[in-house]
């Protein structure tokens, strides 16, 4: 009697080597499971480090797409899904399935950039993509860049450890990121509140000098991940303005969460997945509404007051949805790769 055939996935990773919990849990019910990822903290503050990450990406995905390194499902994180996907069309030996995961923007039809051009063909030739948010699945639905809503899979970013600080006496509000973050929102809500609210803002070196020469406003830019978590879990208040279509800022909520703070932010649909406005944080409208809110949190008033101990309990609430969320993902990557193996299916 012949043996079944031994599903073998391949996670590939930009950042980190940790196997993801739906691996964790492929593996016990009898998957090969490798992870391909890279120690990018070790290149986060190189001047080439987002290059050098794109190129191991695009490595590790060549590997697989020409079977040098077996796999009958691959789920590639961001660009690294986007290069399996798209090595996948255009090697003809490469038959495994392909799930895009985390991808943060869906790039409009109207946009004609090389980059936006990849993507789009990139989730196509896919055969299902895992995102972070019910905005991005239905866009992808109502873009048809999918075949169906049920090739599309909603994990919600994961929880953050909770990090032990002790707040500092000098209580302060904190802002800071990378991507799809408004600056130039932020610098007017600063200038508008900093003869009261003492700020910590971590940003680029290119975007500092909206903050520069500003009493009350200590800027650290480009500073290492540790030390972002810890100003973020320190903080009395967590402001978080983004804007374009990026799903972004997401962790920053959650630690701000966790660490019982009150949250406050604009700019994104997908807010209200992660903050119920008026329960457990506050989303503004605009840069201009959200002033308000931050002094009535600085103040300590008794209804902005009452959101810390609503948004500790969000956090914990939301530990459930994600373990409930990732057993379900467990099921859906078995179809794929089924499907797959059976011709269900592939490009859309």
């Amino acid at each position: 009697m012949t043996a079944p055939e031994v599903r073998r996935l391949v996670w590939i990773k930009e950042e980190g080597l940790e196997v993801p919990p739906a691996g964790d849990a492929l593996r016990s019910r009898g998957w090969s499971v490798r992870v391909l990822g890279f120690d990018y903290e070790r290149w986060r503050e190189r001047r080439f480090g987002a290059l050098v990450r794109l190129a191991v990406s695009f490595g590790h995905a060549a590997l697989v797409a020409l079977r040098i390194i077996p796999a009958s499902l691959v789920v590639g994180v961001h660009y690294a899904g986007v290069f399996s996907a798209l090595l996948r069309a255009a090697i003809p030996v490469a038959r495994h399935a392909v799930v895009i995961n985390s991808l943060y923007r869906i790039p409009q039809a109207h946009e004609s950039s090389l980059l936006s051009r990849l993507v789009r063909r990139a989730v196509r030739s896919s055969d299902a993509v895992i995102v972070n948010s019910d905005r991005l699945a239905d866009s992808l639905v109502a873009q048809r860049m999918v075949a169906s809503r049920e090739r599309v899979f909603v994990l919600h970013d994961p929880l953050v450890p909770v990090i032990a600080t002790q707040r500092s006496p000098d209580r302060y509000a904190f802002s800071g990121g990378i991507s799809a973050r408004d600056w130039e929102g932020l610098s007017k809500v600063v200038r508008a509140t900093c003869a009261e609210v003492r700020w910590v803002i971590a940003c680029p070196d290119t975007s500092a000098a909206l903050f520069s020469g500003l009493d009350n406003v200590v800027v650290r830019s480009s500073i290492p991940l540790a030390q972002f978590d810890a100003l973020a879990a320190g903080a009395s208040i967590v402001f978080v303005p983004v804007t374009g279509s990026h799903v972004a800022g997401v962790t920053l909520v959650r630690s701000a969460q966790a660490a019982g703070a009150v949250v406050v932010s604009y700019g994104g649909d997908f807010l209200h997945e992660y903050i119920a406005s008026g329960v457990d944080g506050i989303i503004a409208r605009d840069a201009d509404e959200a002033v308000p809110w931050l002094l009535k949190a600085w103040r300590g008033e008794p209804e902005l007051a009452a959101l810390r101990a609503r948004a500790y309990a969000r956090f914990h609430a939301d530990q459930q949805t994600w373990l409930e969320e990732n057993a379900r993902l467990i099921d859906f990557l078995e179809r794929v790769e089924a499907g797959r193996a059976e011709g269900r299916c592939g490009p859309h």
